[in-house]
């Protein structure tokens, strides 16, 4: 498996840029009615101690619980993106994104079992889900397009923008 703690300063830049990028965009177009502080990121490889958290910034401390939630929630019900069990009325929101290793084309060899998580917290939810993307394309050296598609393929929900032929404010990461 990837060894995450040596990937630490790789998800720290990942986070950084990608909070710096959608806070600083334009009221046009990215509107956003809170003040958002920074982001808490978690990469896991559930069953293991294989864990990297980082904080971008300065993270309120909902957003450092719910990367926790996020993540374990999305484990316990076998999915692929929290988006699928997310209920902002009982405070579950989308963020986590988990790739079933032996489907990423060079780690095919590892037990079926094994899954990498990413899970983000901080902005707004469909943000959270690209950083948690990026974060997981940058630690497999998978493109973003392909870790959507993967997730994608295992029946996990991707926000709208995903499906989107302009994927609006989130074009720049599929180029």
């Amino acid at each position: 498996m990837i060894d995450l703690n040596a990937k630490r300063q790789d998800v720290i830049a990942v986070a950084t840029e990608l909070f710096e990028k959608f806070v600083s965009m334009s009221k046009d177009v990215r509107s956003d009615d809170k003040k958002r502080t920074g982001i808490q990121v978690l990469v896991w490889e559930p069953g293991t101690r294989n864990l990297v958290m980082i904080s971008a910034k300065d993270p309120s401390e909902a957003a450092k619980f719910f990367s926790i939630e996020k993540a374990v929630r999305a484990e316990c019900n076998f999915d692929h993106s929290s988006q699928n069990s997310a209920n902002p009325g009982k405070m579950q929101f989308a963020g986590s994104i988990a790739l079933q290793m032996n489907e990423v084309p060079g780690f095919g060899n590892l037990n079926g079992d094994s899954i990498l998580i990413a899970s983000t917290s901080g902005l707004k939810e469909e943000e959270d889900v690209a950083v948690s993307i990026a974060i997981l394309s940058e630690i497999t050296g998978l493109t973003f397009k392909e870790v959507c598609n993967i997730v994608d393929l295992n029946d996990g929900a991707l926000p709208d923008w995903c499906y989107n032929e302009t994927k609006g404010y989130f074009q720049f990461l599929f180029d």
